[in-house]
Formats: C-alpha cells, sequence, structure tokens
C-alpha cells in the first residue's frame, strides 16, 4: 500500500453484481481518477538526483555485509535498472499501466452493464469530459478504448474544457481550500516524531545504512494524506457541488433524451472530498499525529480511498413504482452511505 499512489489492481472489488436490484438497470454515471501516472517534477528529480548513488551504496553494502537483506530481495535491487526515457518533461504523464486500469475498469462494467454501456458509440447515449492534464485525458480515452475497441476513442466527442474547472477541480479556483490545506502541522508534526523515526532508521538499516549513514527523508519518499479532509468538512463537503447537482439531476431526470451514461476523469483530490460529501468512510476520532498507533483500522485510509484509477460509479435502476434503486459503487465494492444498504443499494426517494 502506497496512500495516493497505490496500484488499483491491489485494492478493486472483484466480484460487480448487476442484479443486486431486481430493477432495469438504466442509466450509468462516473467519475473517475486517472491511472497510474509518472511522478511530480519534485518527486523526479529527488529520483533523478538520487537513485545511481543509492543504487551503488546499497550494492556496496550488502557486499560488505552490512546489509539484513535476503537473497532474492537484493537479486531484484542488483537488477533493477531505471528507464532513462522518464524525464522531467513528461512527469505525471500517464503510464502504460494506467492506460490499463482504466481500459480494463471499462471492460468489466461494460460485461456488467451492457444494456447501458453500449460497445458502439453515440454521442446521444454517452457524455464524456475530463480535467485538464494529459494524465486525465488519456485515462478517459483508455476508458473509451475499453467501451468500443482499440483506438475507439478517436470517435469520441469530448467536452469542452472551461479555462476555470469549478465542475471537476472545483479545489483549484477556491483560495480558502489552498490556505486550509497547505498548513500541514500534523503531517510535519508527525515526521517529526518517534514512528516516523523508526521506521527511516529500520529502512536504513534494511539497506546498510547505520549511524550518521542513516537515509535522509528525502531519499525515503512518505506519503501522509490522511489528515484535513474529515477536519474541516463544512469547506470541503461544500467544493464539489457542482458535481453532486450533475449526479442528483441525471439520476432524477426522466427526459428520454437523457445520455445513458456520463463518465468524468479529473485527480484525485475530487473524489476524497467527493466521500466527505457523501458521508463515506467517517471516522469518529480523526487521525493525528498522536494516535497513528491505535487509528490502524480507521476507515478514512488513503490507500484504499484514492488509488491510482479511483472510481464512483453510481447507477440507477427503474423500478415499475418509480421509486428507483440507486446503486453506488466505490472501485467497484458497495459504497456504505447513510441511508443505504450495505450492498451499496438504496432507494430514490
Amino acid at each position: 500500500m502506497f496512500a495516493t499512489t497505490t496500484a488499483y489492481e491491489t485494492v478493486r472489488g472483484r466480484n460487480l453484481n448487476p442484479n443486486v436490484s431486481t430493477c432495469t438497470p438504466s442509466k450509468f454515471w462516473m467519475v473517475s481518477r486517472h491511472g497510474t501516472r509518472l511522478p511530480a517534477v519534485a518527486n523526479l528529480r529527488n529520483i533523478l538526483d538520487n537513485y545511481e548513488r543509492l543504487h551503488r551504496e546499497v550494492l556496496s553494502n550488502y557486499a560488505s555485509g552490512r546489509t539484513s537483506l535476503c537473497a532474492s530481495d537484493f537479486a531484484l535491487i542488483r537488477d533493477w535498472t531505471f528507464d532513462r526515457n522518464i524525464t522531467l518533461e513528461i512527469s505525471q504523464h500517464l503510464t502504460s499501466s494506467g492506460w490499463k486500469e482504466l481500459e480494463e475498469l471499462a471492460y468489466r462494467y461494460q460485461s456488467a452493464y451492457p444494456s447501458i454501456l453500449s460497445s458502439t458509440y453515440s454521442p446521444n447515449d454517452y457524455l464524456f469530459r475530463f480535467a485538464d492534464t494529459q494524465r486525465t485525458e488519456a485515462s478517459l480515452r483508455a476508458f473509451a478504448d475499453g467501451l468500443f475497441g482499440i483506438n475507439g476513442s478517436d470517435q469520441v466527442r469530448f467536452e469542452d474544457i472551461p479555462a476555470v474547472d469549478t465542475f471537476l477541480l472545483p479545489q483549484t479556483s477556491c483560495p480558502l481550500w489552498v490556505n486550509v490545506t497547505s498548513t500541514q502541522i500534523e503531517h510535519l508534526e508527525f515526521r517529526d516524531g518517534v514512528e516516523y523515526q523508526q521506521m527511516l532508521g529500520q529502512v536504513s538499516a534494511k539497506l546498510g545504512f547505520h549511524g550518521s549513514h542513516t537515509l535522509r527523508p528525502n531519499e525515503v519518499e512518505m506519503f501522509a494524506f490522511g489528515y484535513g479532509f474529515s477536519s474541516h468538512r463544512r469547506l470541503f463537503e461544500n467544493l464539489p457541488c457542482f458535481l453532486m447537482q450533475d449526479l442528483l439531476n441525471f439520476l432524477q431526470s426522466n427526459d428520454d433524451a437523457d445520455h445513458k451514461a456520463k463518465v468524468y476523469n479529473t485527480n484525485g483530490t475530487p473524489l476524497m472530498i467527493l466521500m466527505v460529501t457523501l458521508g463515506a468512510f467517517e471516522d469518529d476520532v480523526p487521525l493525528t499525529r498522536h494516535n497513528f498507533a491505535q487509528q490502524t483500522e480507521r476507515l478514512w485510509k488513503t490507500s484504499f480511498i484514492s488509488p491510482m484509477a479511483t472510481n464512483l460509479a453510481v447507477i440507477r435502476y427503474d423500478c415499475f413504482d418509480g421509486d428507483h434503486d440507486i446503486l453506488f459503487l466505490y472501485n467497484e465494492k458497495p459504497l456504505r452511505i447513510a441511508g443505504c444498504q450495505s450492498n451499496g443499494l438504496c432507494k430514490m426517494s
């Protein structure tokens, strides 16, 4: 598990069940995060500046008997090479594995809901929109290829992207969001605390770095995105208002001219904010630097909530009595929210 860089395949659900309702599936709404991408510029520069030296020193430490690496782990490290095609110019671009994550996600949902997700593209049936980055565009194209076949995305008409995207990137146009999230007191205090320093020492010793040669924090990537969202709930729960309004209008409308499927792709933050809005993964006690050891069973774990290719799918099932069923699936698992069943099924009412 690697927090927000966790591979989707390791945490996704395995058993999509379209028969959870006896009513007829009629509408599909999804917002997803881009698939696995290359590191951001700062992280990639750190890798480029350090990897050759660290690799060389670990091999030397092993030869000198200073590591506690088993032979198989050492072999993996010894044989590892960095792909020199990865440069700063393509930082954060979608990788081939990221493309595969979204393409296969489309396969699985189409297999479960063929009556909604047709393999033949029609702009009357489908609406596609992505945030303005290479990784989100490529991810949505991968999803379209999964639905319509190789290069199927070439025929898709993607929605225009506004200069200020309050729909898929609401946090970027909210100064208060920037002010609140830029203050990372808990993050910084935890990094200076006992648990983190112990981890740093253990990793260093494993690789043969002892005493004054212990690895520095920038040489061991730290993923700490767990704190903050629930602490400012009132602000965060209102941020994705346009996205929520789109979902509700889509589910409630009975217009024959409606699309059958609306599919969006953005980055990870709007998905996490949306979970706050829905009241999902809410812990009674927030995670802080003081209670890390006691919070191992917390609900808010970014490895599960915001891996690469995170997705929220909402499916409407039309029922004869007009009180339609609504199924919420998060990463292909039932999403537990107030007022719904444990299998993710809710009533429109």
